[in-house]
């Protein structure tokens, strides 16, 4: 989330209403309970049905727990006001990641955002052959979330290495390269 409140700053959260988020690929909770913690009402969304377990404490008005896809959760046109997309889409693939990316914009608010990353073709995976992790440009992703209808500017997308990172699994990469965004859906034209 460093990234969004860099780009886009803490004041987005200070606002008498709550904000509406989809925490995509929610897994362990860690974003969901930040957002959570940001006045935000919080959609966690995973097909793991062990996200359920892992929020189960914290459910309730402001965080709900959602067992499926982003286009299994059924969410309603321009409802959502953030998408968070952390280290979820590299394992979406080709027509897949394309539906995810326009139903991302179906769903989000004009002028909301997708605060997504990607895996950089650079990053240490991708020399393992992994069928199931894809890895992009800078310029594939731009041209993926343009196709999409979203608007990025220049400073939008930064390409973050990290030497050494220990992933999720405790292993050490030696090259972990992702390409963090912040796309916005374009406000009504009038």
């Amino acid at each position: 989330m460093n990234f969004f409140t860099n780009r886009i700053g803490e004041q987005y959260f200070a606002q008498s209403v709550p904000r509406v988020a989809v925490d995509l690929g929610a897994g362990g909770g860690r974003d969901t309970r930040y957002l959570a913690g940001k006045n935000c009402r919080v959609n966690a969304v995973d097909p793991d049905p062990q996200m359920e377990g892992a929020l189960a404490a914290e459910a309730g008005p402001r965080l709900r727990t959602i067992t499926s896809t982003l286009r299994g959760a059924a969410f309603e046109n321009d409802s959502i006001d953030l998408i968070n997309a952390q280290r979820v889409l590299p394992f979406i693939h080709g027509e897949d990641l394309k539906a995810d990316l326009r139903e991302s914009f179906r769903i989000l608010k004009p002028g909301g955002h997708l605060n997504a990353s990607f895996f950089e073709t650079g990053h240490s995976w991708n020399k393992q052959n992994n069928p199931k992790i894809h890895f992009d440009s800078e310029a594939t992703v731009r041209s993926l979330l343009r196709d999409a209808g979203f608007e990025m500017g220049p400073d939008d997308c930064h390409v973050n290495n990290v030497r050494n990172h220990k992933s999720a699994s405790g292993k050490i990469v030696e090259n972990w390269k992702e390409i963090w965004v912040v796309a916005t859906k374009p406000q009504a034209s009038s």
